[in-house]
């Protein structure tokens, strides 16, 4: 049967295969501008469940141990979430640093931190449209 140590090598092999996939996509990213360099560190990793578990319940329909199989990919997404809140705030000041301000633009928005914060804690943003007139 499955022991608590198979899934624990399982989570740390899962780990070491999500960093080497990130790094990976890193360093052959060069080409890109810094956005579009962060965006295929996150998306290079992308798509394990979506595609694995289709292909998993198709060449492993009548095996008994088919949801065995699928372990590795299901423990792959935390793995993903977990990797995704460490880098992100650091993605964040690269493309902070490369764009020269602190404004995030998205699609011809730009959203700027205020100084305000809400009742509840949450900070709250000033958007303001930039149209190309």
């Amino acid at each position: 049967g499955v022991q608590w140590y198979h899934i624990m090598t399982q989570i740390l092999m899962n780990g070491v295969v999500h960093i080497l996939i990130c790094a990976l996509a890193w360093v052959t990213s060069r080409w890109a501008n810094m956005s579009d360099r962060v965006a295929i560190f996150f998306v290079a990793v992308q798509k394990t469940i979506v595609m694995g578990l289709p292909l998993l319940n198709e060449l492993f329909n009548d095996d008994p141990l088919r949801d065995i199989y699928a372990l590795p990919l299901i423990m792959y997404h935390p793995v993903e979430l977990i990797v995704g809140i460490f880098a992100g705030g650091r993605m964040l000041k690269l493309v902070e640093a490369s764009e020269g301000g602190s404004a995030i633009d998205v699609q011809g928005i730009s959203i700027v931190p205020g100084d305000q914060v809400g009742e509840d804690g949450s900070q709250e943003v000033d958007v303001v449209a930039q149209t190309g007139a």
